[in-house]
C-alpha cells in the first residue's frame, strides 16, 4: 500500500483524503491538536494578494515611479511636440535629440529639419544647425528668408569661438558658384549687432544676388531693395533689383529699376546694356505697352 500512497500524492487531484483525527483525551492533546489544525488549515503560499492586503508604496517610491512612465511616454509618443516642450522649456539639447528623432521618421519634411536647425543652434551644435538649414533650402527653395535669418541669429548668440564671416568670405563663394551658402554667410553676418552701413549695404547686396540666382526672387527683391537704400554699388544693385522685380512678375517696378540702373552706370557698361536689355523684355512681354 506504501507506493499506491506515493503515486497518489504525486499525481494531481489523487491525493488521498486527511486522516481524521482521534478526540483528545486530555488538555494538553486538546491544545496540541487545536495547533495542529490551525497549521494544517493555512495555506503554505497564497496564489494572489488581495487588493486591499497590498503593501502601500511610499510617496517617494510613487512618485520616482509615475516619473520614469511620464518620461517613458513623452520618449516615444510624438518627437516633435517633445521637441516643442523641450524647447520652450529652454532645454535645448533634449529638443535637438527630439527633433533628430523626429527627422529621422521624416527627413524630407522642411518644416521638422527647420526646428531642428533652431535647436541645434540654440544647443550651440554649429555644425548641425547649419546642415539642417542648408537641407531646409534644398527642400523648400520658396521658403521665406526668415528661416535663415532666424537660425543664423541664434548661431551668432551661441557662438563665442567661430569668426563672423567676412564679406570677402560671401563674394568668394558667390564667385565660386556656391550659391547657398554665399546666401547664409552674409545672413549670418549680418545677424551681427555692430556692421557698419557700407558693410551691411554689401552684404545684402551679395546676399541679394545669390537668392535672385537661386530662383529666390522674393527674398532677393527684400535683401537688394533694402540695399538699394543704403546707396551702395548703385548701378548693380539697381539691376539685380529690377531682375529681381521682373522675376516675381512686377513689371512696373521692374522697369524703374532697369531706368536708374541705366541711368547711372556708364553708357557703354555692361550693367547699362543688361538694364536696356531688361527694358526691352519688358516691352516685348507688353506688346510695346506700359503696363504695372
Amino acid at each position: 500500500m506504501k507506493w499506491l500512497t506515493i503515486i497518489s500524492l504525486s499525481l494531481p487531484g489523487l491525493a488521498p483524503a486527511a486522516p481524521t483525527p482521534s478526540a483528545p483525551t486530555g488538555p494538553e492533546e486538546a491544545t496540541a491538536a487545536a495547533s495542529a489544525a490551525s497549521a494544517s488549515a493555512a495555506p503554505a503560499a497564497p496564489a494572489a494578494t488581495p487588493a486591499s492586503l497590498a503593501p502601500t508604496p511610499s510617496p517617494g517610491a510613487g512618485a520616482g515611479a509615475a516619473a520614469v512612465s511620464a518620461s517613458a511616454e513623452a520618449t516615444t509618443a510624438d518627437p516633435m511636440a517633445d521637441g516643442v516642450q523641450a524647447f520652450a522649456a529652454r532645454r535645448y539639447r533634449d529638443a535637438q535629440a527630439d527633433f533628430a528623432r523626429a527627422v529621422s521618421a521624416q527627413p524630407d519634411a522642411p518644416l521638422v529639419q527647420y526646428r531642428l536647425a533652431v535647436a541645434a543652434a540654440a544647443a550651440g551644435d554649429a555644425p548641425t544647425a547649419e546642415r539642417a538649414a542648408a537641407t531646409v533650402a534644398r527642400l523648400d527653395p520658396g521658403n521665406p528668408d526668415a528661416v535663415a535669418l532666424a537660425v543664423s541669429q541664434r548661431l551668432a548668440q551661441r557662438r563665442t569661438a567661430a569668426p563672423v564671416p567676412t564679406l570677402e568670405e560671401v563674394a568668394a563663394a558667390l564667385a565660386d558658384g556656391r550659391l547657398r551658402t554665399a546666401a547664409l554667410l552674409a545672413a549670418d553676418a549680418l545677424a551681427q549687432a555692430d556692421v557698419a552701413p557700407d558693410q551691411r549695404a554689401a552684404l545684402l547686396a551679395a546676399r541679394g544676388r545669390a537668392l535672385l540666382a537661386v530662383g529666390r526672387a522674393a527674398a532677393a527683391a527684400v535683401a537688394l531693395r533694402e540695399a538699394a537704400g543704403l546707396g551702395v554699388d548703385g548701378p548693380r544693385v539697381w539691376l539685380a533689383l529690377g531682375q529681381a522685380y521682373a522675376a516675381e512678375g512686377r513689371r512696373e517696378a521692374a522697369r524703374t529699376c532697369f531706368e536708374a540702373a541705366a541711368a547711372i552706370a556708364p553708357a557703354d557698361g555692361p550693367v547699362a546694356q543688361a538694364a536696356t536689355a531688361g527694358r526691352q523684355r519688358l516691352s516685348g512681354q507688353d506688346g510695346g505697352r506700359e503696363t504695372r
